[in-house]
């Protein structure tokens, strides 16, 4: 179930990127997270079967911020580091979500609850 989530983080930062660059090609209009966070929350309510089974949308979120992120720091220093690139399974290897909206340590502390996937 980890792996599926990651799958599915990593090819929403894709499908996220590739929104961008054709957005801004086509009306040279540029996408902020913001938006595109607003854009999730409109296909959960359309389209859950998409979605991974317990898929956090904290998780979800989380896969748009690095990506706003790389955006911002290519308009800031301009061509470098160079622009943001799509993501390959090698390159992309980690969940991340909010405390309390996804993850959460248990009792002992030593098990770590994950949505959708239980205790890691």
């Amino acid at each position: 179930m980890l792996f599926e989530q990651l799958r599915f983080t990593r090819e929403l930062y894709n499908a996220a990127l590739e929104q961008r660059i054709t957005a801004f090609n086509v009306a040279g209009l540029p996408i902020s997270y913001l938006r595109q966070s607003k854009e999730l929350t409109r296909l959960h309510a359309e389209c859950p079967a998409w979605l991974p089974p317990g898929m956090s949308r904290s998780a979800q979120q989380d896969a748009l911020r690095p990506l706003d992120q790389a955006f911002q720091g290519f308009f800031r220093r301009g061509q470098k580091p160079g622009f943001p690139r799509f993501k390959s399974a090698a390159r992309w290897g980690t969940l991340s979500a909010q405390y309390d909206k996804g993850c959460r340590l248990r009792d002992d502390i030593s098990r770590v609850y994950w949505a959708g996937v239980g205790n890691v």
